[in-house]
């Protein structure tokens, strides 16, 4: 029963898709004789930002495709690596990565396979890409980071890393595998186990994940989706040219407003005693702001390859990102000091986890913002720049967590 309807409905999404193609099509065409057209362009001449140089930004040819990363800060700094979630980047890290090159820590970031300046290859790379999805699913990027890693120079280094959402499984994994080459944890909301229940009203963006993902284990819906979500979003791309200046600002629209203004603790707690509707609609905003910036995201890595779908359907179909992954963190060596940071509004993934999490993780510290979502260091990367300095300094985060105001916020 489940299989048929399954594939009755990815029949009449097909055929949708393929309608939605052929419209999109005849309008892009339209687009084209208009002056619209945009062509593959480099992104070095697009940024007029002072942030992120890009100066610092490099590629190498890694088994399957080109990886692009950033080195930044000192060579003899202690070595921190970031690893981005599912649909991001590396840009994401952009405001941590300054602070604590500026302090003295060397930084890497890179793009995972198929997501952001990493480039796709040749269509037979991409095919061979497919073939080890099937076989490791998301243990491929673990694969891929040690072999970045290794290339560089960095093999026998010890690292602090840092993982976010799907980058958190990622980091987790490697520390389970590498317990030696990792000197401390840092996770962000990572995937790591199903909710034990399901609240429609606090997850709804959970609901559609879970949708889309058992979807595209259906080949028709896989290529329906690269078919229909990819021309519309090759659409929106010409007419919304997304630069990495624009990603970049976007960013910055996403700090609250409890960090950008740099509160103390009597102020913080004030403001929060007295929420009215202007500051809810504040709240509103910020999501939709939340919103915006992973839609400028997609759009940006679709003008640099219109590709992007089809690696977006392979980490859907081949990942479960609701699966239980609790052996993943069970094996890792209680030696290795790690901060697990949870945004308490996180749309996707239940905030009973990060309990259930700490009590995994021996040796682990959590610290929860209730004025975060899934993504809290965009939200706070003054306050988590913060606990992440100290915990580096002194594998112990500080302010201590004792202090409601840095639990609570």
């Amino acid at each position: 029963g489940m299989v048929q309807t399954g594939t009755f409905l990815s029949w009449v999404l097909f055929l949708w898709a393929y309608l939605v193609k052929k419209v999109v099509s005849v309008f892009v065409r339209f687009l084209d004789k208009k002056g619209h057209r945009y062509q593959k362009f480099d992104p070095q001449r697009h940024a007029k930002y002072t942030e992120l140089d890009l100066t610092f930004k490099k590629s190498i040819p890694l088994k399957y495709e080109k990886t692009c990363y950033y080195l930044l800060g000192p060579e003899d700094g202690e070595l921190v690596v970031f690893l981005h979630g599912f649909s991001f980047f590396s840009f994401v890290w952009n405001h941590l990565a300054l602070q604590l090159s500026q302090k003295g820590f060397q930084v890497l970031l890179f793009d995972f396979y198929g997501q952001g300046e990493s480039g796709l290859g040749s269509e037979e790379q991409l095919k061979e890409l497919e073939e080890r999805f099937k076989e490791d699913g998301w243990k491929l990027l673990v694969d891929q980071t040690d072999e970045l890693l290794q290339r560089l120079g960095f093999g026998s280094r010890q690292i602090s890393l840092l993982g976010h959402s799907l980058g958190g499984l990622v980091a987790a994994e490697f520390a389970s595998k590498h317990p030696n080459r990792v000197k401390h944890l840092i996770l962000f909301n990572p995937v790591s186990m199903p909710a034990s229940k399901f609240d429609l009203s606090r997850k709804f963006g959970s609901l559609i994940l879970h949708v889309v993902q058992d979807l595209c284990r259906y080949d028709l819906f896989g290529r329906a989706f690269v078919m229909g979500v990819g021309r519309g979003l090759d659409l929106l791309a010409r007419l919304w040219p997304i630069t990495f200046e624009d990603l970049l600002n976007s960013l910055g629209e996403s700090q609250h407003w409890s960090d950008r203004l740099e509160l103390n603790e009597t102020e913080i707690e004030a403001i929060l005693q007295q929420k009215n509707v202007l500051g809810l609609l504040e709240d509103i905003f910020f999501e939709v702001k939340g919103l915006i910036l992973v839609l400028k995201t997609w759009l940006y890595q679709m003008r640099l390859d219109n590709r992007r779908p089809q690696c977006f359907r392979l980490a859907l179909k081949y990942t479960d990102f609701f699966g239980d992954y609790t052996h993943v963190f069970a094996t890792i060596e209680q030696k290795i000091p790690i901060l697990l940071f949870w945004g308490v509004k996180d749309s996707l993934f239940a905030l009973e986890n990060c309990e259930r999490l700490k009590a995994i993780l021996k040796n682990s510290a959590l610290i929860k913002m209730s004025s975060a979502n899934h993504s809290c260091f965009l939200q706070r990367p003054n306050l988590v720049g913060l606990y992440l300095y100290n915990f580096l300094r002194d594998s112990s985060p500080a302010p201590p967590l004792s202090e409601p105001v840095y639990c609570s916020i």
